[in-house]
């Protein structure tokens, strides 16, 4: 943070390179704001400016004036993040290839070949280290996400230990020519693509990785370890590269602690609407051993409320759970990592839900605002859990009534259009 410094980027597998590759991503000289900084003091901003419960409410002109400040706050706060977001594509700039899995598509995998045949052949008549090859090949495998901009600031590092690299460089130009040449000759037929899967240091975890290439699936593991335990358990429910799950017994756990009645009664219309076949429970408080066998029984588990619901279970109960549950933890901070001191490793609450076999985990880095918890929530479960049902989508009703009190607003888009 103090020294607004770069990161190390380990490309251990990727379809562009044959073997490991490494790479160092500084920021760009001509920006001085510190990225490392503005996301180490997002949730703290985020808590003190949406603080609702702490501002002037004892007449109805200072409530109006609290809920002015505070969804004024909240608008600054988006902007906030979506400056982070921007900051941090610019951060990564060209190297944003490195997050791309691999094609789905035939058509697709064949120009991709045709590219690197091309690029093979373009590197047969120079001399360039392996370093330099891999780092050309993993640029001109997606230069459809680069400009050429981009793509000149790629070939600047990849000739970085050239003396006196300038405009004119022979080597600098030609790969330039040939690399913009690839982007405007080369069109894919589909981009859709398997998971890009992140291991991520704990000092950084809490960067929105996942937003460089929004049109890339992604999914984050604690460590090769445990990735390879999680492989062994469920590589017979595979296919793919993805888990099959299935959704037949799901359950939710809605505002166990009393105090997010607006969340609840949105939350369960939603469910009444969308989702009828679920077991919900809301406004109580499960027990431990309640808690855990919804866990080890269920085959989704939603909990909607404070925090990561690890207060609604016995520590050592996870390592007994043996759950196949698909974890949705929608609140604050759910995911994020912390510290119990300086001399230990960070510590989250996915890693618990881990330990008990939980095969994914999905939930917040951030501090989270209710209705935006809801309002992601309810677009994840009704795209995921999408069967054929003889009502309007959930995604085509009114949101604004449904935000305003929880009921549901006039259908604005008839299903069958």
């Amino acid at each position: 943070i103090n020294y607004n410094t770069g990161i190390s980027m380990t490309i251990f597998k990727h379809a562009a390179v044959q073997d490991m590759l490494m790479l160092e991503v500084k920021k760009q000289s001509h920006n001085n704001e510190n990225l490392f900084e503005k996301v180490y003091a997002l949730n703290k901003i985020i808590t003190e400016s949406l603080n609702y419960s702490k501002m002037p409410q004892d007449t109805q002109a200072e409530k109006a004036e609290s809920k002015q400040k505070y969804w004024t706050a909240k608008n600054d706060i988006d902007h906030y993040i979506q400056n982070v977001v921007n900051l941090l594509k610019s951060f990564f700039g060209p190297w944003v290839v490195a997050f791309t899995g691999n094609f789905k598509n035939r058509k697709s995998i064949d120009i991709e070949n045709e590219i690197r045949r091309k690029v093979n052949e373009f590197l047969a008549t120079r001399n360039y280290t392996q370093q330099q090859e891999k780092l050309i090949h993993l640029v001109a495998r997606r230069t459809d996400l680069l400009t050429n901009q981009q793509i000149f600031l790629a070939i600047t590092y990849i000739l970085r230990d050239k003396q006196n690299l300038g405009y004119s460089d022979i080597d600098l130009n030609d790969i330039y020519d040939h690399l913009t040449w690839i982007k405007q000759e080369f069109v894919y037929d589909d981009i859709a693509t398997y998971p890009c899967i992140l291991i991520v240091d704990e000092l950084i975890d809490q960067m929105p990785f996942e937003m460089i290439n929004t049109q890339q699936e992604f999914t984050r593991v604690c460590s090769f370890a445990n990735l390879k335990r999680m492989h062994e358990r469920y590589c017979g429910s595979m296919e793919n590269g993805y888990l099959l799950t299935p959704t037949t017994n799901c359950n939710a756990v809605l505002n166990p602690d009393g105090s997010l009645n607006a969340m609840e009664e949105r939350m369960r219309n939603f469910y009444n609407y969308w989702l009828p076949s679920w077991k919900i429970t809301c406004g109580l408080k499960p027990s431990k051993d309640e808690f855990g066998e919804v866990l080890s029984q269920t085959d989704v588990m939603v909990y909607s409320g404070h925090g990561s619901g690890l207060q609604l279970l016995y520590g050592d109960h996870l390592y007994n759970l043996k759950t196949k549950a698909v974890v949705f933890l929608f609140g604050c901070g759910s995911v994020s990592l912390s510290s119990s001191g300086l001399n230990s490793e960070l510590k989250g609450a996915h890693m618990y839900y881990h330990f008990g076999w939980s095969p994914a985990v999905i939930g917040f880095l951030w501090t989270v605002t209710d209705f935006n918890t809801d309002y992601c929530a309810t677009k994840i479960l009704s795209a995921w859990c999408n069967r054929s049902q003889t009502k309007a989508h959930w995604q085509c009703l009114d949101s604004s009534t449904w935000k305003k009190n929880g009921n549901l607003g006039e259908i604005l888009i008839d299903f069958k259009d």
